[in-house]
């Protein structure tokens, strides 16, 4: 037994220090498995992180294969759902297992990647990767304010508000030459419900109580669908192709300093902001703002000070749906403009159609709009606005 990061690339380690040498020996230890030992057995709770500081580099595992889909580009705006640590620790497993040529990878993570579109890629990959896929969607999901189908109570198996799946992956030596075959079954109700079930013996071996599911292009959903309207569904238009312009909303990063709901409010933060003869700690003090890896406050204090007509960038804003509020839309200050869409409702008379991307049978929100919008102005869960100028 090692201790290691999974994810990082393996290179060997020097034994520079007498009191480190037991590390580098472990380290070492740990590497000539990841790179060349026979692993069969994939298992874990990997940490669900979008923010990952895990960096790989394009030739390790190979994580950007999850950015295509039947052979195309996914053509995502904003892909960094694929980003996130439990994506990268699947990719790795399966990655693994395909170097042995056979065996099991066994996670419970966060249950997203069954139905979020800019999964499908990951999906398909799966589906060639390995033979037998099961997949235990045990729900639990407080931001999509998930409820048993009887309208009961649906709790976490955990202390979080990201509804949880436990997936099981086999891929038999001289597997078939076709995609995997798909099983799904669902778990409701309360933890202690759950955990109960989960005890069961026959959880795994009784074949009754999982479904198999078909997943098909171009999502490769891993869910239960009723597809008695899809071929009517099909013949209509995707939002895609009537908005091929299009873009998910402003993300500022702090919203607490660059919207308002007074202008006049709105107007001192930047004043303040751009007046150099305030130190950057006092501004950091007084309106709570950090560096960011993008955007840097003595840097951007001195690019907008020397903007001449900074106030023409106090412009309405719809904050949430219904909710206008006022915004400094300059790229001194927000972190993501999405200019590509959002400068055609800033500097014309345009109307926009705001709506959700999702498949899973929930589509719930479409908004027609004048302004420029916010990331969750719709939802506050993987949530697209598709605007058309």
């Amino acid at each position: 037994m090692f201790l290691t990061n999974a994810l990082e690339k393996p290179v060997a380690m020097s034994e520079t220090l007498l009191e480190t040498d037991y590390l580098s020996r472990e380290a070492n230890e740990a590497n000539l498995v990841k790179r060349s030992k026979p692993i069969m057995v994939v298992i874990g709770n990997p940490p669900y992180s979008i923010n990952s500081i895990n960096e790989i580099s394009e030739d390790w595992f190979k994580l950007n294969d999850y950015h295509f889909v039947d052979g195309q580009p996914l053509g995502e705006q904003n892909p960094k759902y694929l980003l996130d640590d439990y994506v990268k620790f699947i990719r790795f497993g399966q990655w693994r297992i395909e170097q042995t040529g056979e065996g099991i990878l066994a996670f419970i993570t966060n249950h997203g990647y069954l139905n979020n579109p800019t999964f499908r890629g990951m999906r398909q990959q799966l589906m060639r990767a390995f033979d037998e896929i099961y997949i235990l969607d045990l729900h639990g999901n407080s931001r999509k304010k998930e409820t048993a189908p009887d309208g009961s109570k649906d709790e976490n198996v955990f202390d979080i508000m990201q509804g949880v799946s436990i997936g099981v992956l086999v891929k038999h030596r001289n597997g078939k030459q076709q995609p995997a075959r798909v099983f799904q079954r669902d778990i409701w109700g309360l933890r202690q419900f759950k955990y109960s079930e989960l005890l069961k013996p026959e959880m795994i071996g009784e074949t009754d109580c999982w479904a198999e599911v078909k997943p098909e292009t171009p999502f490769y959903l891993f869910v239960r669908q009723n597809n008695e309207l899809s071929a009517e569904y099909g013949q209509g238009w995707q939002i895609t192709d009537i908005a091929p312009i299009n873009s998910t909303g402003i993300k500022t990063h702090r919203d607490h300093f660059a919207i308002s709901f007074d202008v006049g409010e709105l107007r001192k933060r930047i004043e303040d902001f751009r007046n150099l003869k305030l130190l950057d700690s006092q501004i950091v003090e007084s309106h709570t703002l950090k560096d960011t890896r993008d955007w840097k406050i003595h840097t951007k204090r001195i690019s907008l000070s020397a903007l001449n007509n900074w106030e023409t960038f106090i412009q309405p804003h719809l904050y949430r749906a219904f909710d206008t509020r006022f915004i400094f839309n300059h790229t001194d200050i927000l972190e993501l403009p999405r200019s590509e869409v959002m400068e055609h409702m800033s500097l014309g008379a345009n109307i926009a159609l705001g709506t959700n991307r999702q498949v899973n049978g929930e589509f719930r929100h479409v908004i027609c709009n004048r302004l420029t919008v916010n990331d969750c102005t719709l939802s506050s869960e993987f949530d697209f606005a598709h605007q058309a100028a």
